[in-house]
């Protein structure tokens, strides 16, 4: 059989087709990619024109989350432009923005992924309150907890409440018989015990309610926040808890003071909700 030969034309026509197939192409925004004359597979060139090795990236893309309103207003006011949005969620005390917002005009979309976080903490104050709120506690432990968190309350006095806590420790093995509402504001706990085998008997007045200022978030201000003293009698035990009051609106409240400073830092209107 005769073997097929290629003459020069053929020859420099297959060469030109590759060198044709496989020249560079760009895309719109400049992304350059080739045409693989093997399986005509597009293959990207961006990583290696967009890579350590450039002088800097194709576009700003940043997911920054700051801890206060003043980094927050710090770096906002850095990086934004007119489209710049901020927004708010209430339910999970987040402020977001996005730097590279989309323009209001047609034709007018950006890419949305340089943004800006500011994650609330709570204070410690503020978690060591309600993670016991409504927890039923025995004498003892009520007692440690008030001990250990004095200086958060605010009234009556502290000196006061220490005092309490301390006489509640002290009065564990005595058997409470009743409960007096009096008209101080009072609740007046009457109790019977046994020393050397005599009986006897006495009362523990504890307030009905007290009240405790702390900060909800870190570096946010102390506000007051009402807490109503629950307690029960079974079997002359004797089991207290405390209830605080509307302290989800107190949160709201925080939350909403630091927007205000945000929106007077910045000047901005806020969005209520997350973009898309």
């Amino acid at each position: 059989m005769a073997e097929a030969t290629l003459n020069d034309k053929t020859l420099k026509e297959i060469l030109r087709l590759g060198q044709t197939v496989g020249d560079p192409k760009a895309v719109p925004g400049g992304v350059p990619f080739v045409v693989i004359p093997s399986d005509c597979k597009v293959e990207s060139l961006a990583n290696l024109v967009y890579n350590d090795f450039s002088d800097r990236p194709h576009r700003k893309k940043a997911a920054v989350k700051v801890l206060d309103a003043a980094s927050f207003i710090e770096y906002y006011t850095l990086f934004s432009d007119e489209n710049s949005r901020v927004f708010a969620d209430e339910t999970t005390a987040k402020v977001l923005a996005v730097l590279d917002y989309h323009g209001a005009g047609d034709n007018a979309p950006r890419w949305g992924q340089h943004r800006l976080s500011l994650d609330l903490r709570y204070s410690e104050e503020w978690s060591r309150w309600t993670k016991a709120n409504g927890t039923k506690k025995t004498q003892i432990e009520f007692a440690e907890f008030i001990e250990d968190n004095t200086p958060d309350i605010q009234s009556p006095p502290a000196a006061t409440m220490l005092e309490l806590a301390r006489e509640m420790a002290a009065k564990t093995e005595v058997d409470f018989s009743s409960a007096i509402r009096m008209s101080n504001g009072q609740v007046q706990l009457k109790y019977t015990e046994q020393v050397k085998g005599t009986y006897g008997s006495g009362n523990v007045e504890i307030p009905e309610e007290f009240v405790i200022g702390i900060p909800v978030f870190v570096g946010t201000p102390r506000v007051a926040i009402r807490a109503r003293l629950r307690y029960r009698l079974v079997s002359g035990k004797l089991t207290i808890w405390y209830d605080l009051l509307r302290h989800d609106a107190v949160q709201r409240e925080a939350f909403l003071a630091v927007l205000a400073g945000i929106k007077d830092g910045l000047t901005v209107t806020i969005i209520n909700g997350s973009p898309a």
